[in-house]
């Protein structure tokens, strides 16, 4: 109820965070619902970062959370000093989400959602962080389809890569399926186009 509370007052009223830190709250997954609500109830980015940790969050709740991310707009976020979309900034430690168990939680959204996300990267003296990310698909000024930073996750050696960044666009100019023009029936060499009819009612 207080999660519920909370956010439906910061949506009411318009109000923005910087970072929404919710650190030890027990909140479960019905309060990440509110949480990704508020997340997208504006055309703009309503937070650049997300700290959940100690709270009763399972992996259905963070699949949740980023399938909201993925279709809104706002994410990632255009920041206007560097020119470049950023991943939300997300920090959710608990045991539900470590290890193996949490990357695979990861890994089953990315591919549902044909998404990406982050896992803080390091490229030399520089490193992911809230005001920046390292990722080479990330560092283009063209949309990209990765919406979060995940900084409580490694890779194991035996997991299978998560897949990298791809053009935000990319499902909507991919090559054509169902819509594409039918092959012409055996014998007709050419298509002839009728005349144009037009219905008057």
């Amino acid at each position: 109820v207080g999660v519920k509370a909370l956010f439906l007052m910061l949506e009411k009223h318009g109000i923005r965070c910087e970072v929404l830190r919710l650190t030890g709250n027990m909140i479960t997954n019905e309060g990440v619902r509110w949480i990704s609500k508020y997340l997208t109830c504006s055309s703009q980015p309503m937070a650049s970062e997300l700290i959940l940790t100690r709270n009763r969050i399972t992996g259905e709740g963070m699949k949740w959370l980023l399938g909201n991310l993925v279709m809104h707009p706002a994410y990632p976020i255009w920041i206007n000093d560097t020119k470049r979309f950023l991943p939300l900034w997300i920090k959710a430690e608990n045991v539900k989400l470590k290890g193996k168990a949490g990357y695979q939680v990861f890994s089953s959204a990315c591919s549902t959602l044909s998404c990406s996300v982050c896992l803080c990267e390091d490229n030399g003296a520089v490193q992911c962080g809230p005001r920046q990310c390292v990722n080479v698909g990330c560092c283009d000024e063209l949309k990209h389809n990765c919406v979060a930073h995940i900084s409580f996750v490694e890779a194991t050696e035996d997991s299978e890569p998560l897949p990298a960044p791809s053009p935000h666009a990319r499902l909507i100019f991919a090559a054509p399926g169902r819509g594409k023009p039918k092959a012409l029936p055996s014998g007709i060499e050419s298509a002839v186009r009728e005349e144009p009819r037009l219905l008057y009612e």
